[in-house]
């Protein structure tokens, strides 16, 4: 008997950069403790949340799949309900509050200081969605602090995984977003 496998729609693996905002000198340098995210905690608030270009062209590309997937004559509800667009930045937004509570989205680090907040955090997502059973979905969350005067301040990252089970019903995107986020919880 022949093996079966549900293909899902097309998902891009995405290297793209974080938002460009400051360019003018890399964060590891900036990193107290050699970037252990320790400080990470200890940034001042009220603190900003800039959604990067790299999690951007993410959400754009999950909306795209789930046209595409409601789109189909028969509709894979397990990746339908796992491709919501914004669950990842929902998830993250709702773990930086049990440090930041005042936390809130800016459209860019400048708009962040503008608005008040002494600090901003620029989200930056790099992931890679498996598409066939057995294959692995990873996802890797970075998160870089800048102070009012956009200088970095420190960095800290989680990465999460999950092999697409058989048969392919999903991703594995929201496994492995919730591994990533739980990471970095504990290096907050």
């Amino acid at each position: 008997m022949a093996a079966v496998a549900i293909l899902m729609p097309a998902a891009a693996a995405f290297s793209v950069e974080a938002a460009a905002e400051p360019a003018a000198r890399p964060l590891a340098a900036a990193q107290p403790g050699g970037g252990s995210g320790s400080s990470f905690g200890r940034l001042p608030s009220p603190v900003g949340l800039v959604v990067g270009d790299s999690a951007e062209a993410l959400l754009a590309n999950m909306d795209g799949v789930g046209k595409v997937l409601t789109s189909q004559i028969i509709v894979n509800r397990g990746a339908l309900t796992e491709r919501d667009p914004s669950y990842l930045v929902d998830r993250l937004t709702a773990a930086l509050k049990g440090r930041f509570p005042d936390i809130r989205l800016a459209n860019s680090v400048a708009a962040s200081a503008q608005a008040g907040n002494r600090s901003t955090i620029v989200l930056d997502v790099r992931t890679a969605l498996g598409q066939v059973s057995g294959q692995t979905t990873t996802v890797e969350i970075n998160l870089s602090a800048f102070d009012a005067s956009r200088k970095p301040r420190a960095r800290v990252s989680g990465r999460g995984s999950a092999v697409i089970p058989y048969p392919a019903f999903n991703y594995g995107f929201q496994p492995a977003t919730d591994q990533a986020i739980a990471e970095i919880e504990s290096k907050l």
